[in-house]
């Protein structure tokens, strides 16, 4: 929401003595100047629009034009003959044009484009008063007068020139409708236009010092009014001459104009005075008020007079609310009842004591610095509580006294009350106990009265209704004394009321405090009623209420922590709200400070003093409206006073909608809501109503105002067309299309000639390529053969090698064991050993080289696959790879040893693990460990050798199972290595199904281990 307008300050504190001011002075109205902060920036505002929209259109002299609520404003773009010149008026005619004249021409906005025509323009400022304009007529037509001259502007139809009459007469022309008729005016000369001429009028002669001050006005009633510098002549209808108006008129400072409500309205002193059939009634300006150069503009569907100064300033809904407060009434201090006695006085109780007003005005009751609440007592005394004192004051002479109740010694304070009822009186005291008293033979008699007690510390009420009877809160529970006995009245929830108001003994109302609600009361045969007719979710907004009174049209009035509350009877509840948007003092109201007189004033209590408001003054409050549009942009286009229908392409840009308030008044304290059609509704934050995306086609959304209080007003439909981009317009699509098609067939043509050329190259080159080819196969196919030979003939060797290698060495092996068993020196026996050592080598890589062979032409032995004990195959061969242990001095160990049975070859088992072994032991350094051991690897049983060597680095894990593979280790003791080993291992567990691989981390060993698959 954006704040509302600055207020002008217009209580003032008083200090009472005695009489304040002699004569009843009636109460005043506030102001509000709208200035940067609802966005009006202009100054010297000229002119004031409400349009059929209920926006309102705001000419200025130095800034533009204006659109706006009446909460906040946008200015409007101009076309640029109309930027940066002056603008003097504005208006609309019956198909919602709008005429805006200024010092740049006559722009006429319709449907949101403008057109100038910059023949028609006022004169530049020189004179405060002048009689150009633009003038509605009752039927349609609108009136132009600039720089001297006229121009009709029919229904819907352009500018007209006028011939005027009384071209030889001094001044400025000034005309004015009547009726269907023209009046023109030039130099003191009357005429009327008629079908056959301009026919004339009764003349005004004026003395050499008076001239006409402004044009010529027509009230609703046909009376003709002109202003001079001295007085304010009126022509009646039929009257053969004009006759000065009894009025003193402020000096160089007073202006005319006829309003919406037919009257004409002229600002000076303070006062409103408005003329009708020539009689002039005033109106009271908010205290403060200045205005000189003021001129009342406009009269808006909310009662809102708009006037127009070097400021624009709003006088909310005139007449409906006044304020008491400040010099010549009761100071701004908080007001705790309203009272009207039978004798005509009206008495207020306050922070500042008891004050009363007659036809002498406001005086104030000495002796009584706070009173609360004020009852009118059996002997012709008011009574009220001051301080925790019972005081009575005499209506008549305003004398004060305390009345002391002498039930203790030191007297009995009174913490609620007193309620009084024919003869009786009963209050409240501090610790809850109730007094109460009687008149007789013109005194008091005072007694203790029995009563529901009221717990310590509870927060307690002790109230009276119209009727006399005392009504006792406490808690969660309700009390009334009825033919002298206390009756529990049932309340909804249990909440205790604020206050009560009953048209008959048997119905009334209770207000409950918090929260907020209203509740209906009935005395029946059986006991108390009550139900609930106004929930808190319909007071929402509301925090607590603090009185209730009905008028005499039945509306129900509440006080509340946020103004006042009228509620209409109906289904629902019509509900309006009063509050300092209005003239009240403050929000803030208290209890029992609510009076209502018949149906044209209700009194309310603030906390900033006394305030009056007028239901049947003004136009009131109208229902609620749709909302208004003042803006519409989608990307650079922007558009004021929108259409509710707007056609975009789509990726033009975010579509954003301003939407404005029914009014000031009623967009006080109220949000938008909005929803796509037949969704749910959803509160709008803030009042731009914004799209950032929105897909093509037609979309079509709904907003309506949420007042503060009351049902959500009537549905505006807004509709967005978005067109789809301009590439896929169907004439885009058939463009696109031919585009494509003749594309596709250039395209299709150049390929096919290439194709043809690229064939034609392709197929010699695939001609000479294919000859090449068949050449170079047959010289592969001699060179294959060839290979074939060599390598059949290189496997004979080997094999023959071999076989005729492995003879003579199983001879010298077997030659050497003997003569190493008779020798006793110990160097021919070392010899031997060496000898046995290396034929032994050398027979393990013959069998090696064999067994690849083998392989290679295919001729390896299929491994005997059966079921094994792999522990006693690892025992055995732990047993075998001792004695080269030992003669390396290298520990063998093995683990726990689980019967693990595989599916494998027990001799290449064998042949396996006595290459991991021979490899540890190989590999391993002196007095080091190899531990050998078995692991369940789920589906497989895992056998391993792990040794303390120097490890295998990155590169050598990668190869490590290669053929002719040599690893960066080497041997410690100079044992051969032709990296056989390993690859025959892997084919051999492979070929068993079975998986061999090897951990290792460069300097902490390596551990070789075979996987089987479990029997």
């Amino acid at each position: 929401m954006i704040p509302r307008a600055a207020c002008l300050v217009l209580i003032l504190g008083a200090t009472w003595a005695g009489v304040l001011r002699s004569g009843a002075p009636p109460g005043l109205p506030t102001a509000q100047i709208i200035g940067q902060r609802a966005g009006f920036t202009g100054a010297y505002p000229r002119a004031v629009l409400a349009d059929s929209q209920g926006r309102l259109w705001v000419a200025s002299d130095i800034g533009g034009l204006y659109l706006g609520d009446g909460l906040r404003f946008l200015k409007v773009d101009l076309p640029g003959p109309l930027q940066g010149r002056s603008d003097s008026d504005v208006a609309e005619d019956r198909h919602g044009r709008i005429w805006l004249l200024s010092t740049g021409g006559l722009g006429t906005w319709d449907r949101g484009a403008w057109q100038v025509d910059e023949t028609i323009k006022d004169r530049e400022l020189t004179l405060r008063r002048r009689s150009e304009g633009i003038f509605s007529q009752p039927g349609g037509d609108l009136l132009v007068v600039a720089s001297g001259r006229a121009w009709r502007i029919p229904e819907g139809g352009r500018p007209a020139p006028i011939p005027l009459p009384g071209t030889d007469a001094d001044g400025d022309p000034s005309l004015t409708w009547q009726g269907s008729q023209l009046i023109a005016n030039r130099g003191g000369r009357f005429w009327r236009e008629t079908a056959k001429g301009w026919t004339d009028l009764p003349s005004l002669p004026m003395g050499g010092m008076e001239h006409p001050q402004g044009p010529l006005r027509c009230d609703g009633d046909g009376h003709l009014y002109l202003l001079t510098e001295h007085h304010l002549y009126h022509l009646a209808p039929g009257a053969s001459a004009w006759r000065p108006l009894e009025l003193a008129l402020q000096v160089d400072g007073t202006r005319m104009t006829r309003l919406q409500d037919g009257r004409i309205w002229i600002l000076q002193n303070q006062q409103a005075l408005r003329i009708l059939g020539g009689v002039i009634t005033s109106l009271a300006m908010p205290r403060g008020f200045s205005s000189y150069g003021a001129e009342a503009r406009c009269l808006d569907a909310e009662g809102n007079l708009w006037i127009t100064r070097t400021d624009l300033v709003r006088i909310p809904a005139l007449g409906l609310v006044l304020s008491h407060v400040g010099e010549g009434f009761p100071p701004p201090r908080e007001v705790w009842s309203v009272h009207r006695d039978p004798n005509g006085p009206l008495w207020i109780t306050s922070e500042a004591g008891v004050f009363r007003q007659n036809a002498e005005g406001w005086r104030e009751v000495k002796g009584i610095p706070v009173a609360n609440g004020l009852s009118a007592g059996p002997d012709g005394w008011l009574y009220t509580r001051s301080r925790r004192h019972l005081m009575r004051v005499d209506p008549r002479t305003l004398r004060s006294e305390t009345v002391r109740i002498p039930l203790r010694k030191e007297g009995v304070e009174i913490r609620r009350g007193p309620v009084i009822h024919g003869r009786r009186l009963w209050a409240l005291d501090p610790d809850g106990q109730l007094v109460a008293g009687t008149w007789k033979d013109g005194h008091w008699d005072w007694a203790w009265e029995s009563s529901p007690p009221v717990p310590s510390g509870s927060s307690a009420f002790f109230l009276g209704d119209e009727l006399g009877r005392p009504w006792l809160t406490f808690g969660h529970r309700t009390f009334c004394r009825v033919a002298e006995r206390w009756e529990e009245v049932p309340m909804p929830d249990g909440i205790q009321p604020v206050d009560l108001s009953f048209s008959s003994a048997e119905e009334g109302l209770a207000a409950q405090f918090a929260p907020p609600a209203v509740v209906a009361l009935a005395r029946t045969a059986t006991g108390w009623k009550s139900r609930r007719i106004v929930s808190p979710s319909e007071l929402r907004n509301i925090g607590t209420l603090y009185a209730i009174r009905k008028d005499g049209r039945g509306n129900i009035w509440i006080n509340s922590d946020r103004g006042v509350v009228r509620l209409e009877p109906g289904d629902p509840p019509r509900l309006h709200r009063y509050g300092s948007d209005l003239g009240l003092p403050a929000d803030d109201t208290d209890q029992a400070a609510l009076l209502p007189e018949g149906t044209e004033r209700i009194w309310v209590g603030t906390i900033l003093g006394l305030a009056e408001i007028r239901p049947g003054e003004g136009s009131g409050i109208p229902p609620l409206t749709v909302p208004s549009l003042l803006e519409a942009r989608c990307g650079d286009w922007v558009r004021q006073a929108a259409e509710p229908f707007m056609s975009i392409r789509h990726g033009q840009g975010s579509v954003v909608w301003e939407l404005g308030f029914p009014g000031p008044v009623r967009g006080e304290g109220a949000h938008f809501e909005f929803r796509e059609a037949g969704g749910s509704w959803a509160t709008l934050a803030g009042t731009a109503l914004q799209f950032p995306t929105i897909s093509p086609g037609r979309h079509t959304y709904e907003v309506r105002v949420v007042p503060m209080l009351g049902q959500p007003g009537p549905i505006r439909r807004l509709e967005i067309r978005v067109l789809p981009p301009w590439y896929r317009h169907p004439a885009a699509y058939t463009l696109w299309a031919l585009l494509l098609v003749g594309t596709v067939h250039l395209l299709i043509r150049w390929r096919l000639s290439r194709l043809e050329r690229r064939n034609r190259e392709l197929s010699l080159a695939v001609a000479q390529a294919t000859e090449g080819l068949r050449a170079r196969e047959r010289d592969l196919e001699l060179v294959n053969r060839r290979l074939y030979e060599l390598n059949d003939a290189k496997n004979r060797i080997i094999g023959l090698a071999a076989h005729d290698l492995r003879n003579p060495l199983s001879g010298i092996l077997l030659h050497g064991e003997l003569l190493q068993e008779d020798l006793q020196h110990p160097e021919a026996a070392k010899s031997l050993g060496a000898i046995r050592t290396l034929g032994t080598t050398m027979m393990d890589l013959i069998q090696r080289l064999l067994d690849v062979h083998a392989i290679e032409v295919g001729h390896a032995e299929a491994p005997r696959i059966d079921a094994m004990d792999l522990a006693a195959a690892l025992a055995g061969t732990l047993e075998r790879a001792r004695t080269a242990a030992e003669r390396k001095h290298i520990s063998l160990s093995s683990g726990p040893a689980p019967t693990a049975w595989v599916m494998g070859d027990p001799a290449q088992v064998a042949q396996i693990l006595d290459n991991f072994l021979g490899n540890a032991v190989k590999f391993s350094p002196a007095e080091t460990t190899i531990t050998l051991g078995l692991e369940d690897a789920g589906p497989c049983w895992r056998a391993y050798v792990k040794d303390q060597g120097p490890g295998l680095s990155a590169e050598d894990l990668s190869r490590a199972f290669g053929e002719y593979a040599r690893l960066s280790a080497q041997p410690t003791a100079g044992e051969p290595s032709v990296g056989l080993g390993l690859s025959l291992v892997k084919r051999m567990a492979e070929a068993m199904g079975g998986v061999v691989g090897v951990d290792s981390v460069q300097g902490h060993g390596a551990t070789f281990w075979l996987d089987l698959p479990k029997v």
